[in-house]
């Protein structure tokens, strides 16, 4: 089935759509054809689906996250009072999304109510159509917008690559607990639950992820990250570190203080260091070492529980909790083999 967004599409590739703002990772960002409100912008998906749902996780999440985006940079460019944001699909099912700026000129009553309402003699005035000359000046404004914050994730993303390159070279040598992995996968997976399971694009998380056994177990120092990745990483590296020279009671009661004064990224990373020791050892140990883990994944729930009501939080608790319940039923199923 072809339909008007097929056609914008194609055209858009062509290079012969002239409301084009910003070629996105998951599609076009386009200028609506009735500038009314002015700003109106929709963004197309490219590779065409009919649906959101036709598109898997990460295709999904990208989409989402360029709607969020083109609608940060409409709202940076038009100074609207908030953004609403449509995907209907019912006149043409292909997925695309409406990012309309709602303006402090549009009367109180309509404000309240979706732009489809206004009258369309008053949406469709000729006066408001799309015009190169006309709206080029705010086409600008938008897509300037949207390549800083393209630019800014990009810088995110050369920082936690550099970050893994650094991990990778400070545990060199080094290998888990069975003897035979090599320790830089602990970092990694770490930063992988980060983002991938509790959802955290956060760089200076992900980053801190990455480095968070470096002071710990490497000669690096605060100095050798907070030259590399700047003070905000570095604090959240050191507020993970626990300080080996003290005796273990000490030492363990230290690092939860360190951790409960931290701000909500350290309490991540170290949610994500237990989900992933419990992923990879739980079921798999000594029955004192079990527990060991199963008590170090509660202190760090009971440490984070004051930065529940953070998105990116609260669901780590859920997540690290889900996890060492599995843990401990797989742990069970094999202790009755076992028997």
């Amino acid at each position: 089935m072809s339909t008007v967004i097929h056609e914008q599409v194609e055209r858009a590739r062509r290079g012969e759509h002239p409301g084009v703002v910003a070629r996105m990772r998951s599609g076009w960002a386009v200028l609506h054809e009735w500038q009314f409100p002015a700003g109106w912008c929709v963004l197309l998906a490219d590779p065409v689906v009919g649906t959101l749902n036709d598109l898997g996780g990460e295709s999904r999440r990208v989409f989402l996250e360029d709607m969020a985006l083109l609608g940060d940079a409409v709202l940076r460019a038009t100074g609207a009072l908030r953004i609403n944001y449509e995907m209907l699909g019912n006149q043409a099912p292909a997925l695309h999304a409406h990012v309309v700026p709602r303006l402090e000129s549009e009367s109180e009553a309509m404000l309240r109510q979706p732009v489809w309402l206004y009258p369309a003699s008053e949406r469709e005035d000729p006066a408001h159509r799309f015009g190169i000359d006309k709206h080029e000046g705010l086409r600008r404004s938008i897509a300037g917008a949207i390549g800083a914050q393209e630019a800014k994730r990009a810088e995110g993303v050369l920082m936690w690559q550099r970050a893994a390159s650094f991990a990778a070279r400070a545990h060199a040598g080094q290998v888990r607990k069975d003897g035979a992995t090599p320790y830089c996968a602990h970092p990694f997976r770490v930063a992988m639950t980060v983002r991938d399971v509790f959802g955290c694009d956060d760089w200076v998380c992900v980053a801190a992820a990455l480095l968070h056994d470096t002071i710990e177990d490497t000669p690096v120092d605060y100095d050798d990250i907070a030259e590399g990745f700047g003070d905000e990483v570095a604090r959240c590296v050191v507020a993970v570190t626990k300080d080996m020279r003290l005796a273990e009671a000490e030492r363990e009661r230290a690092y939860d203080e360190q951790i409960r004064a931290a701000d909500w990224r350290a309490k991540l990373v170290k949610l994500a260091d237990v989900y992933d020791n419990i992923s990879d050892r739980l079921s798999r140990t000594d029955e004192w070492s079990a527990r060991r883990l199963v008590d170090r994944a509660e202190r760090a729930i009971a440490l984070a529980e004051s930065e529940r009501e953070h998105p990116w939080v609260g669901g780590a608790i859920e997540a690290v909790r889900a996890m060492v319940g599995d843990a401990l039923d797989d742990r069970k199923g094999v202790e009755g083999v076992r028997a």
